[in-house]
């Protein structure tokens, strides 16, 4: 199970209304202007970068399910000065619990759970000293190749806080064989599957909603990387975020930030969310679905 940070913040009870498309909350004239006026990634400060449809106040309570400041361990942050510089860029545009998500990859970043367990408790020893840090856990970015896929099974690998929801990566130019069935033996074992980045993948260029609609009927929910929507990834992982985010297709979204640039990057990729489907349905994205993961309450109301 994952381990939990004491900075705790106060929860939010907005929840999103059921039957309410993220689409029908986004004007086609506001949709249209939003993605022309996105242009090209640039690099602002954090205050520059979370500009928001509430007259430039801050929103706040967001939980990031994905990133990589645990240093040392995966090509995340190169330092435990980076990592939190990262956290305090990242607090300063809206988040206030960010979890963890070392690799763990055979044959790149073989992580195992008991070391990477350690490698964030000695994090935790400096984060404890540290000021103006959102609250923090730890989790895994689970590669779903043979032997991660056989670690979950047998209780190995690093879950949400709850232990109900777990982080999986594909591969980014072919699905894994038999991924439905695999997904379901997950979900015996009481483990929801949440896809990282699918805009990413290869599969997802030639019709996104088709592949995620088949994810989603194997019992996985899907997870924006927010920063796909400022081209961070290039055009094609853009335009299948546009239309997964139009047709529903995420459950939640994250940062996936390896460096302390990518929080600017993020705070700008926040703000272009708000203006695609408005700042409601942005923050369940950001807010309330992410507490969901965490706490193993996951209900995709178009497929359970």
């Amino acid at each position: 199970m994952a381990l939990e940070s004491t900075r705790r913040r106060p929860s939010s009870n907005v929840t999103p209304t059921e039957g309410s498309g993220f689409a029908a909350q986004c004007p086609r004239k506001r949709r249209e202007r939003a993605s022309e006026s996105f242009g090209s990634v640039v690099h602002l400060t954090p205050l520059e970068a979370f500009r928001t449809t509430s007259g430039g106040k801050f929103m706040r309570g967001y939980t990031d399910l994905h990133c990589h400041y645990i240093a040392g361990v995966d090509d995340g942050v190169r330092s435990e000065d980076d990592g939190v510089a990262l956290l305090r860029a990242l607090h300063a545009v809206g988040f206030d619990h960010v979890v963890a998500t070392p690799h763990m990859r055979p044959a790149m970043f073989d992580n195992h759970a008991a070391p990477l367990r350690e490698a964030y408790a000695q994090l935790r020893l400096r984060l404890d000293r540290e000021a103006d840090l959102p609250e923090t856990s730890l989790a895994a970015e689970h590669f779903f190749d043979d032997v991660v896929f056989e670690r979950l099974l047998r209780g190995q690998g690093l879950p949400y806080t709850a232990g109900r929801s777990v982080l999986i990566e594909l591969a980014t130019e072919q699905m894994p064989v038999a991924l439905p069935a695999r997904l379901f033996d997950l979900r015996m074992k009481r483990l929801r599957p949440v896809i990282a980045h699918p805009e990413r993948y290869t599969v997802f260029h030639r019709d996104p909603t088709k592949q995620a609609d088949a994810l989603r009927k194997a019992g996985a929910v899907l997870l924006l990387d927010v920063c796909a929507l400022v081209g961070k990834y290039g055009e094609r992982a853009l335009r299948a975020a546009e239309q997964l985010v139009e047709n529903d297709g995420y459950y939640a979204a994250c940062s996936d930030a390896h460096r302390i640039e990518d929080a600017e990057i993020t705070g700008r990729a926040i703000d272009r969310l708000h203006a695609l489907v408005g700042r409601e349905a942005g923050e369940v994205l950001l807010r309330d679905r992410p507490k969901e993961i965490l706490q193993g309450r996951i209900f995709d109301d178009r497929f359970e």
